[in-house]
């Protein structure tokens, strides 16, 4: 263990590096991840606040009718 430790490999660095940065933007990696979970959270989003109003209005359930 102190030997990757003297080499610092394993170990991150609290250095912002741009060419890091400009690097992953490059990645097509990035890119995928970054639209397979906006495309995943828009629905998600949606059907999560607004299910209560789908349920009700477009299928009738809600509070009890007295037929």
């Amino acid at each position: 263990m102190q030997r990757v430790k003297d080499n610092k490999q394993g170990y991150g660095s609290p250095q912002w590096k741009w060419y890091q940065f400009k690097e992953s933007l490059m990645d097509a990696r990035t890119w995928l991840g970054f639209f397979y979970a906006f495309s995943s959270n828009i629905p998600n989003g949606g059907l999560g606040s607004f299910m209560s109003i789908l349920l009700s209005d477009s299928l009738g359930y809600g509070s009890k009718k007295v037929y």
